[in-house]
């Protein structure tokens, strides 16, 4: 039986993440952990302000894209979701004064979906029947 692209892109997983002593279960898109989003990863380091804001509106974005769904609230009855979205990650509006989503926290979010794909078995040798 074979898969299509379209299933691969619709396959969800998900990790728990421990932000403190809290507990949040995110489900993200395997497919959308590209090269590009380990590019942005490294984007970081020795920028001045005007760029690391950029790199961090990419961060957002690349993020967004992974996330399909989590149990993050906005409200203590836990009744509306927070959107996953990068305007919303940054409080930015039509989010502002809602609160902004800890940077801490999104790289928790990022490293366990990060240690989820285990990056280390993409380095794995490959043995061939020669």
């Amino acid at each position: 039986m074979g898969v299509s692209l379209g299933q691969l892109a619709a396959n969800t997983a998900s990790v728990d993440v421990q932000y403190g002593n809290l507990t949040i279960h995110v489900e993200y898109l395997p497919a959308n952990v590209t090269e590009n989003a380990l590019l942005v990863m490294s984007q970081f380091q020795g920028q001045d302000a005007a760029a690391m804001r950029a790199s961090f509106q990419t961060f957002n974005e690349m993020l967004a894209s992974l996330i399909h769904d989590w149990d993050l609230y906005e409200d203590e009855a836990q009744t509306e979701k927070v959107p996953i979205n990068a305007a919303r990650f940054q409080g930015l509006p039509p989010y502002q004064g809602r609160g902004q989503i800890p940077i801490a926290l999104r790289a928790a979010v990022l490293g366990a979906i990060l240690g989820d794909i285990r990056p280390e078995a993409l380095t794995a040798p490959v043995t061939t029947n020669s």
